[in-house]
């Protein structure tokens, strides 16, 4: 009985100290990268740079909310802010009686990956309109990894609580594009597998999922190529690529005219905007562009999917829709981060042309 005791105790410890060790490895590791890769050129020399990574890292935490299942939980930095709520903190601030409201909503590009909370899409579009006299309240509702049918829901349950918008601004792309890649389903929000596991699975298994030593082996077997990259390893369901591009279209604008009958019965303006991406770039790469485009090899059909779903958007004419897949085109310089994310700049070049768009073509935004 005593020696049974002892043996019980000794593995708990040993449990306890792979477990510790799994997690400690973990953070070094996280740390090393950041630390060891280079940092895109555009970030050279900013003092910003060191804490963004650093909270970047730290706001990977989610928390549940209803409908559209997860949002950050609150987080105070030095270059990131999650209000309660789970909202990204967008500045200047002007969100009194007077000021006209727009409501952004998106994926992780409208949220700000890659930028702080002064450097996100709604940050410039608020110093924009403050920076003109016509202060307005904006509110960064994007989160990673969202699809438009998310911020649908979203923006339904802003108005079923009466906080109407006077602009709502959608700005979406690539989310559209990754989540029925991954999913191979029509309106699948990201990473539906992981979500499908919690009701599914054994608590014994998602219990060890949970676990540092777990997430270290997916970390290792996925860098060492002997488990498939997440995108391919979860895929649900694989569909003919030649009827998907189509369909991703044909879904994005139903939802574009959800949003149109919502707008109809609580008088709001809105406008839709198709982000750019670097698979189908119309911009001259740089170097540093080129080598993020060499990453794709590892999706192949991803990308061809990516690259024929942005023709037919570049392709749509409606009235309340714009197709920013060549808003670089001009700029010669690097601007972009990673497939979709851009600096701070890149994002202020995005912001003034919704601005634009939305006052020369006034049917964008207004009934």
């Amino acid at each position: 009985m005593y020696y049974g005791v002892l043996s019980l105790g000794a593995g708990v410890i040993l449990v306890g100290v792979g477990e510790c060790a799994a997690r400690i490895a973990l953070r070094l590791s996280g740390r090393i990268s950041r630390s060891v890769e280079a940092a895109p050129s555009q970030y050279q020399g900013k003092a910003w740079v060191s804490a963004l990574q650093r909270e970047e890292a730290a706001v990977n935490r989610y928390d549940y909310h209803p409908y559209v299942i997860w949002r950050r939980a609150p987080y105070a930095g030095e270059a990131i802010t999650i209000e309660p709520g789970g909202l990204r903190r967008t500045t200047p601030v002007n969100c009194d009686d007077r000021s006209s409201r727009i409501y952004m909503f998106g994926g992780s590009a409208l949220w700000g990956t890659g930028s702080p909370d002064w450097g996100t899409i709604p940050s410039h579009v608020a110093r924009a309109l403050h920076d003109a006299g016509r202060p307005a309240c904006v509110r960064n509702y994007g989160e990673s990894a969202w699809v438009s049918r998310q911020e649908i829901l979203q923006l339904m349950r802003l108005l079923a609580e009466g906080d109407v918008p006077d602009l709502a601004i959608f700005y979406d792309g690539w989310n559209e594009i990754s989540a029925r890649y991954q999913n191979g389903l029509p309106d699948a929000h990201a990473n539906l597998y992981d979500v499908k596991q919690k009701f599914e699975r054994s608590p014994a298994r998602l219990l060890w999922q949970a676990t540092g030593v777990a997430k270290l082996y997916d970390r290792v077997a996925t860098q060492l190529r002997l488990r498939k990259p997440y995108l391919e390893r979860h895929r649900l369901r694989e569909e003919p690529s030649a009827e998907v591009p189509a369909s991703i279209r044909q879904r994005y604008l139903a939802n574009v005219e959800i949003v149109d009958a919502l707008s109809t019965h609580y008088g709001f303006k809105y406008a839709f905007f198709w982000q750019p991406m670097i698979l189908a770039e119309e911009k001259v790469l740089t170097e540093e562009e080129r080598r993020i485009v060499e990453v794709s090899s590892v999706h192949p059909d991803l990308t061809q999917l990516a690259r024929e779903t942005y023709r037919l958007m570049k392709d749509t004419r409606h009235p309340h829709f714009a197709y920013f897949g060549d808003v670089f085109e001009q700029v010669p310089r690097t601007v972009y981060l990673d497939w979709v994310h851009v600096d701070p700049d890149a994002n202020r070049l995005v912001a003034l042309r919704m601005l634009e768009l939305v006052k020369q073509r006034r049917s964008l935004a207004a009934r």
